[in-house]
């Protein structure tokens, strides 16, 4: 049986936390600028900022896994072309060693 590789489509802890934060950020935008949220300078910009940067840190995370993810997918690809190396050269032996028993047998004839 042959294997096939795959790439799995999960949603990560990353992901949840980056559509969590700039829902956040959309939420806070949405009411501030219809003005139901009246807010201190502190909070006004610190919702923002921390959702901003909540995106970024998520961002940069997933990124990171996927990144392992290939790594881990390259170096299996690299494995299995070096044991492909290996029967190869195998097979090379096997088929030149055949080549001198039909050139002996060819030439006892």
């Amino acid at each position: 049986m042959q294997k096939h590789l795959q790439i799995k489509n999960r949603i990560s802890f990353w992901q949840i936390v980056f559509y969590i934060s700039i829902s956040i950020l959309t939420l806070w935008l949405i009411l501030k600028v219809t003005g139901v949220i009246g807010t201190p300078l502190w909070l006004e910009l610190g919702v923002p900022i921390a959702s901003a940067i909540a995106s970024v840190f998520a961002i940069y995370q997933n990124i990171l896994e996927k990144i392992n993810t290939l790594a881990v997918a390259l170096a299996t690809l690299t494995v299995k072309v070096d044991h492909l190396d290996r029967d190869m050269e195998m097979l090379r032996d096997k088929v030149d060693l055949l080549d001198k028993m039909v050139i002996t047998i060819e030439s006892k004839i």
